[in-house]
C-alpha cells in the first residue's frame, strides 16, 4: 500500500477561515483531506504505539 501526499489545497471553513488541506492518496487515488492538525493527531497515536516513529515536519516543511 502506497501513501503521499501529493497535493495541497487552500479552502474555506464553515466560518469563514482558511486552512490548508493534504490531499491523502492511497495507490495513487484520493482518499481523503485533512487539516496539518489531524494529521499531527494521527502522528501522536502512532508515536504512543510500541514502534519507533519518525518525526512529523512542521505544517510549512509539507
Amino acid at each position: 500500500m502506497h501513501f503521499s501526499i501529493p497535493e495541497t489545497e487552500v479552502r474555506s471553513g464553515d466560518n469563514g477561515s482558511t486552512y490548508v488541506a493534504y490531499n491523502i492518496h492511497v495507490n495513487g487515488v484520493l482518499h481523503c483531506r485533512v487539516r496539518y492538525s489531524q494529521l499531527l493527531g494521527l502522528h501522536e497515536q502512532v508515536r504512543a504505539a510500541p514502534a519507533r516513529c519518525p518525526v512529523l515536519p512542521c505544517s510549512y516543511c509539507l
